[in-house]
């Protein structure tokens, strides 16, 4: 279970990351073409969720990464996104190719639609995102730990992806 954490960790740093990087990037409406629950031999599951775009007059594909607590959170989450269903990403200027999905750029800032995939309420509060801020909770922990212990295991790795 700890490996599960450190690597569920790993991935939520690197989105993170990401997430600050592309802050400038132009914000476009893509459509949902499909999704899979990625269930990996160590950690926890993600959502790997396909969509298409315009851009330029010309229709693009993409995808993205979504990590998950646990698998029935990667089936509900899978389940609420449907076929066509309009989602918000953001796309590199330099290149349309690279795209990233985060669940904050989406209008109610969490799950678009109810696990059951049709959303009957359309209008009603959502509840809150407790599963995100506890992954930006983890890496603000591992943030505080590698302040003490600069040459920890992570901190290599990641220094090394991003590299």
């Amino acid at each position: 279970m700890l490996l599960q954490s450190l690597a569920y960790l790993f991935r939520m740093a690197v989105r993170l990351f990401y997430y600050f990087k592309t802050t400038k990037w132009q914000r476009t409406t893509a459509f949902v073409t499909g999704q899979i629950i990625v269930d990996p031999a160590w950690g926890f599951p993600s959502v790997k969720l396909h969509y298409r775009f315009d851009s330029n007059g010309s229709s693009i594909k993409g995808s993205d990464l979504l990590p998950c607590h646990f698998g029935t959170d990667a089936k509900g989450y899978a389940k609420s996104f449907r076929h066509n269903h309009p989602v918000t990403i953001r796309v590199n200027p330099k290149n349309s190719q690279e795209t990233r999905l985060f669940e904050r750029d989406q209008k109610d800032h969490g799950v678009p639609e109810s696990v059951s995939g049709i959303d009957k309420e359309p209008n009603r509060k959502r509840p809150f995102p407790w599963w995100q801020v506890s992954g930006i909770a983890l890496v603000i922990l591992w943030g505080l730990y590698c302040i003490r212990h600069r040459d920890c295991f992570p901190c290599q790795l990641f220094r090394v992806i991003v590299r």
